[in-house]
């Protein structure tokens, strides 16, 4: 495990953790409930230290009690008033997304579990309460199953912006493909999946916008941006 990141002007921390030659990294922070001006300036420390420490291209777990029961999760992130529409643009423009989707205290989702990744996340479950808590327990297992993310990579990664795709043009790109073309010049499953693999990632490259991030946590991601038609 690498060395913990802590802020002192909130609840926050951050750690990395190590599996052969697989790195994961963990964000825990809370956000004390409330609205006014101090819980706005809190939230954008949040944020902040958010844009740092989460733009990285390796499996990251943003793990956190947010105390925003207006944000529906159980559909398209929707939020009302300035803090939590702070939290799901941020979440939404950076390819994260939140997979709890029962109620942690009474009828709200306040206890949450975001992911760049979330096909590692073979299993969650909301139990009951742990000793005096009023909040349920959140309990999830990760598959982590060896992979190409480098340790000690330096090289810089496509982090795609998918709120700003043009997806109407992506739609549009996609309806004059000649589908039936692959299936005449690709013989076996790896071959046709790999055909039809490139067809979508082409078309995700020319409308989603992207930037270049680092594969090394702890390094500033560069302003490389790519402009769709």
């Amino acid at each position: 495990m690498s060395s913990v990141v802590t802020y002192n002007d909130m609840d926050l921390v951050c750690f990395d953790v190590f599996r052969n030659a697989s790195k994961y990294r963990f964000i825990l922070f809370y956000r004390p409930p409330g609205t006014d001006a101090l819980s706005r300036h809190t939230a954008g420390l949040l944020c902040s230290a958010l844009e740092e420490l989460a733009m990285v291209d390796i499996p990251t777990f943003i793990v956190t009690d947010l105390n925003c029961p207006n944000i529906d999760w159980q559909s398209h992130p929707q939020a009302i008033g300035e803090i939590g529409s702070a939290f799901v643009d941020f979440t939404t423009s950076n390819g994260y997304v939140q997979c709890v989707m029962e109620a942690t205290r009474g009828s709200n989702i306040l206890d949450l579990i975001f992911c760049n990744d979330p096909i590692l996340l073979s299993h969650i479950d909301v139990l009951p309460p742990f000793s005096s808590s009023d909040h349920n327990t959140i309990e999830f297992v990760i598959s982590c199953e060896p992979t190409d993310y480098s340790v000690d990579s330096g090289e810089t990664r496509k982090h795609y912006l998918w709120s700003e795709g043009d997806y109407e043009s992506m739609a549009a790109y996609l309806h004059q493909i000649r589908w039936p073309d692959p299936l005449t010049t690709n013989f076996t499953a790896n071959d046709l999946w790999s055909a039809l693999c490139n067809v979508i990632n082409n078309a995700i490259d020319l409308f989603v916008p992207y930037k270049f991030v680092s594969s090394q946590p702890g390094l500033k991601k560069t302003q490389v941006s790519q402009v769709y038609p």
